[in-house]
């Protein structure tokens, strides 16, 4: 492997961290925000059994080394529940940074069916990671489109998301384009794998 190949390559793992860590950033902020809400709630909650029983339970979870099989009890057994939806984030995001696709594809319609509209932009774009891992790109191609019109700030990850699925599928005319757009993003102006994409692409015109 030459040393511009070399480059290449540390620019996409660059790329892939940036990605990562971005998305868990954004779970971790939704997950302070269900935090107060669930603070905010907790005492027209209290006196509800069910929504006590759940909460001390999430609560136990927080002195235990490993506290997954708490956050999937919580879910199985009190679903409708503020405790629950809290407990179903946390295991989003320990799903996806495990890259365990099964489990996400099984806590997906649970998650849909009954969380705040405000984060459905969040849920649509692990949804899409979900098809194209199943190799299911045009599918997950309009679940990328539908969580950025969700939420526009998502553009930082579904710009080179949906780039790499079109250059996959020998579109490569749409995949320069958002590519193109993934570096009209601040945070992304100066990424070398884009910059690289964009003048590869170019090339193939």
């Amino acid at each position: 492997m030459n040393e511009s190949q070399d480059k290449i390559l540390t620019f996409h793992e660059r790329l892939s961290n940036f990605v990562e860590n971005n998305l868990r950033l954004i779970f971790i902020v939704l997950v302070g925000f269900l935090v107060l809400g669930i603070l905010w709630l907790g005492i027209s909650y209290y006196f509800e059994k069910k929504e006590k029983e759940a909460t001390l339970e999430l609560i136990s979870a927080a002195n235990l080394k490993n506290p997954i099989k708490v956050y999937e009890d919580v879910v199985k057994r009190y679903s409708g529940t503020q405790a629950a939806l809290q407990a179903a984030l946390w295991l989003w995001n320990y799903y996806y940074m495990a890259q365990d696709y099964t489990k996400l594809k099984e806590l997906y319609p649970k998650i849909e069916k009954e969380y705040p509209s405000q984060i459905k932009g969040v849920l649509l774009y692990g949804k899409a990671k979900l098809d194209e891992n199943e190799k299911k790109y045009n599918q997950a191609i309009e679940e990328y489109k539908r969580a950025l019109s969700q939420m526009p700030d998502l553009g930082l990850l579904v710009y080179p998301d949906l780039g790499r699925i079109y250059e996959r599928l020998g579109d490569y005319k749409k995949a320069l384009a958002y590519y193109k757009r993934a570096e009209s993003v601040p945070e992304l102006q100066e990424n070398g794998f884009i910059k690289y994409k964009i003048w590869s692409l170019g090339r193939k015109k």
